[in-house]
């Protein structure tokens, strides 16, 4: 499909995928459902992170120095292997 009007070359293709082979409307509706759902996980995810950091907040080793380490080493190497996962998925 060639590029109409401004739109760059990749916005058409972005068009093309979205549609695929059921009905424009049908695909929009799909997408539309998706995009509530991933709103309605990061609402959830910034209640529950919230919930975390207070009872983190509550024990007394996670306050210290060690406790911090702890809880931050593991931190950074699950979100290292996900952010790999993501990026060897595409």
């Amino acid at each position: 499909m060639a590029a109409s009007g401004f739109l760059p070359v990749e916005l058409n293709h972005g068009r093309e995928f979205f549609r695929g082979q059921n009905s424009g409307s049908a695909t929009m509706k799909n997408l539309k459902s998706l995009i509530g759902w991933e709103l309605l996980l990061l609402f959830a995810s910034v209640l529950v992170f919230r919930s975390l950091w207070l009872l983190l907040d509550q024990m007394k080793w996670a306050r210290e120095t060690t406790g911090l380490w702890a809880l931050l080493l593991p931190g950074v190497g699950l979100c290292l292997l996900a952010l790999r996962a993501i990026h060897t998925a595409k």
